[in-house]
This record gives C-alpha cells, structure tokens and sequence, in this order.
C-alpha cells in the first residue's frame, strides 16, 4: 500500500509539474491526516528533488486547549524531521466579527496569508496544501449549488498560480489513512470536521453519503472527472479569450489609464460564451479584483450593449461604472471606495453571494418618441406624445405627465439613496425611502424597481405613485404617455 500510494502522488507531482529540483517549499500542516500525509510524501521525495522544506501551521484559537495540543504535535512532527517549523495563533473569531466573515472564509485567508508570510520569509517557491479527491469532490458540488460555470466546476487546480501544488488530489481519503497507518505515522482527529453548521461538512456528511449510497456510489470519481473535463475547456476559453483581448479592433486598453474600451459590432460578433468570459475578465481587470462580479451583473451589462441607446451609464459593485459611448462600451473604476463583494458561507452555513444581491445602477436617458429596454429589469417601456386620457389610470402600467413642468434630461432608471418625490396629491416631498416603507414593498423589491425621473426628482415610480408635480390639469398644453408594453 504505501508503495503503490507514493507512486502515485509521485506521478501526480509528475503529471502537473509540481516540483522542480532544488524547489524549496512551504508544506501547510494542520495535523489531520492530510496534511501529515503530505508531509510523509515531500520528505519522501525530498531527496529526489532535492527539496527544502519548511512547515506552517495556524492554531485558529477556536478549540482551546486541543488546538494547543495539535500545534504542539505539529512541531514536534516537524523539527522531528529536522525542518523550520513555523506556527501561528488567532482569535479567528475576532477577526470574522471585524471583517464581517464566514468562520470558514477568515480561517483560509488567515492560513493562505500566513503561508504566503513564511513563504516570503524562508524565499520559497511552492505552498503545498493537504486536499484530495474528496475535497475536491465536495468543492465541485458546493460551486455546482451556487451556481457556478464552468470557472467554478472545474474544482481546485491541481496547480494553481505556479505557486500552489495538491501533490494528494488524486488520492481518496481512505487510501490517504491506510498510507499513514501502513507505515505507523500518527494524526490529529479534529472534531469540528464532523459539525454540521458548516455547509461543507453537511456536503461531507450527508449529501455526499446519499448520493454515493441512492444515485451513483462513484460519485466522487465522477465529480473530479467532471472538475478535470472543466478546467481544460476553461483552459481554453481563457486563451481565446486572451486572444480577442489582444485584437485591438474589439479591446482597447491603457495599461497606465483607468479605462477599457470595447467595440460593440465586434463583440456581437463573438459566440455568447466568449462574449460572456470577455465582460467578466475586463471587468475583473478593471477592478484589479479575482472575484465580485456574478451572473447578474455579466446579464447586465449584455443587456447595455445589446440595447439601442447610444449613451447612457450602468454602475456595478467593484465600484465600477459603465458608459455607452455610441457603439463602444468604456470600463472605468470609480475613485470612491470599494464595497466588499465575495461569494462567502455564512455563519450559520447557508449560500449567500453578496455579488449576486448587489443589484446593477443603471441610467438612460428618455427621447421622446421612443421605446427603451432597461438593463436588469423585464420591462419595456414606450414614450409618446398623446391627447388627454378620457379616464384617469391608476399609475400601474400607463402614466400622463404634463411634458412642460418637466425639467429634462428625463431618465429611466432604478432608484438611488436620496430620491424624493411628490406623491400624487401631496403638498410637499417624500423620501423615495419612506414611501415604499409605506407601501410595504419588500427591500430586494425596492432595488429592482425601475422609475421615471427628471433632473428635480422622481416622476413615477412604476406600478405604484406618481408624482403631483407633472400631473394633468386644465392648463396643460403637451402630454406626455409612458406605459409599458
């Protein structure tokens, strides 16, 4: 067994090209048998390579005194060995109440940050991390119930930046243990493993059991086969687009301006696929971010330059803002200061995606007469000029404003912090806010509702009030009909 394991953690470091001689290397060691699997293999093929290595571990401070015993175990595990061993302790709670994070999500920033530091310090190349075919498995379903692409379904790389390496992915969780137990090497059991607050350990623990046992009992092949068939397609995708992003007929950027440009005609032209993976990289670059656009916001965007506005602006999460500049689109970074925006879990294990809730800012202005789609939003709404309506409307699908008490530009928009209205019949102003407070329109509703507005304030808010400013009376002399169609 332990032959046979190590020749294929050896032809996995192979496959990929893991390793390179004379590498030194960071080996992550939490002390489950993962991690002290991994770090069996690297002494094993240390001479080999020729290997340095160095070992981190990162005590969370979440399990009191048996977190103190695993890092002891882990040093000694380590200097037994004759390696540096380096470790480090937080209160991964404190800083998840700071930083407004998932337990799950600060305890692996905190461990990629501080296996990046002892990296840096110890002038290593490679970070070598414990995940195997299991893990992998669970990644792929937990992306799968997010919804996620192909980006997200192809897992965790078996290599990935150049600088990260899972020398075990191949491996199941059971040959991993009978590895270990072969060859007489002990491990820590951490016990939270087996809580199922979290969404991962529910995969594990339950999901996965059901599948493998009721559907397909070698689900976990077929899920990393599925991860490897994705990340060669993505593979691909990303060169091509790489490709269309070096053709200066569709993509115009300054590496040292703040804007990218996109020619409309030529993107049209592209498959929706590579139309989709261009908006999402540029808007990446642009942001200088890895992650915070989601589907919502690709849709977006299609839906601005597919429209036949010739101008008009659309503001997205990232603090990124773009403008329709006839038929190009420009990229650009607002200066204000980024909002948050990451697929995270919850504290209570639940998927959120902030990205996905962070609904697009977008503003087009109105001619008369004309038909506008609103990116975003399901509607369609006609301008005209008209006669005065022979009964009055209740504001839910047909509106008739006085044309002349409009100050233009009139727009078409979703609402903003700050906007006010006159309610029909209503002496002064309201907060836009308040109003549907009043009405008891749901908050995710309030976001998504599309609205009329001129330069003043907010005309109409579509499906329920209109504002008393505009309204028809005996002087008027030109109407205005907007009503969805």
């Amino acid at each position: 067994m332990p032959l046979d394991v190590m020749k294929r953690i050896e032809g996995t470091v192979e496959k990929y090209r893991m390793l390179s001689p004379c590498d030194r290397v960071v080996v992550g060691v939490s002390g489950g048998p993962d991690s002290m699997a991994l770090l069996e293999a690297l002494r094993s093929l240390r001479e080999k390579y020729a290997l340095t290595l160095f070992v981190a571990h990162v005590n969370h401070g979440l399990r009191g005194t048996r977190a103190d015993e695993e890092e002891a175990f882990v040093r000694r595990a380590g200097e037994g060995m004759g390696l540096i061993c380096e470790c480090l302790k937080l209160d991964i709670r404190a800083i998840c109440r700071k930083g407004k994070k998932s337990v799950e999500e600060a305890g692996r920033e905190e461990r990629l940050r501080f296996f990046e530091e002892v990296r840096r310090r110890h002038g290593a190349g490679k970070i070598a991390l414990g995940h195997h075919r299991r893990d992998q498995a669970e990644t792929v379903l937990m992306n799968l119930l997010r919804g996620s692409g192909a980006e997200g379904l192809k897992g965790m790389l078996p290599v990935r930046e150049g600088l990260y390496i899972r020398p075990l992915i191949e491996l199941s969780k059971d040959e991993i243990v009978g590895f270990l137990r072969s060859k007489g090497l002990p491990f820590m059991i951490d016990d939270s493993n087996v809580e199922t607050g979290y969404l991962r350990n529910r995969i594990r623990h339950r999901l996965l059991p059901e599948l493998k046992e009721g559907y397909n009992p070698p689900i976990e092949e077929n899920l990393c086969r599925t991860a490897e068939i994705m990340r060669l397609d993505d593979d691909f995708l990303q060169g091509e687009v790489r490709r269309i992003c070096d053709d200066r007929r569709i993509v115009r950027s300054d590496s040292a301006g703040p804007e990218i440009r996109i020619s409309i005609p030529e993107w049209l032209r592209l498959h929706e696929a590579l139309q989709n993976r261009l908006i999402k990289n540029l808007l990446l670059k642009c942001a200088k971010a890895h992650r915070g656009v989601g589907h919502i916001h690709i849709q977006a965007v299609r839906d601005f330059m597919a429209s036949q506005h010739a101008s008009g602006f659309l503001h997205l999460p990232l603090n990124l803002e773009i403008r329709r500049e006839y038929d190009q689109v420009v990229i650009v970074q607002r200066r204000r200061r980024a909002r948050r925006s990451a697929c995270t879990e919850s504290d209570e294990g639940t998927l959120t995606d902030p990205a996905e809730n962070v609904g697009p800012t977008v503003s087009l202005d109105v001619t008369v007469p004309g038909v506008i789609d609103l990116p975003g939003c399901p509607l369609r709404f006609r301008f005209s000029f008209a006669e005065r309506p022979a009964v009055r409307l209740d504001c839910r699908q047909t509106v008739f404003m006085d044309y002349d008490r409009i100050v233009l530009p009139l727009t078409l928009r979703f609402p903003r912090p700050g906007d006010r209205i006159r309610p029909l019949g209503m002496d002064g102003t309201k907060k836009l806010k308040d109003e549907f407070i009043d009405r008891k329109i749901p908050l995710l509703m309030r976001k998504r509702t599309p609205l009329i507005a001129d330069a003043h304030s907010v005309l109409w808010v579509v499906g329920f009030v209109l504002s008393d400013r505009v309204k028809i009376t005996d002087r008027v002399k030109k109407i205005l009909k907007i009503e969805i169609i």
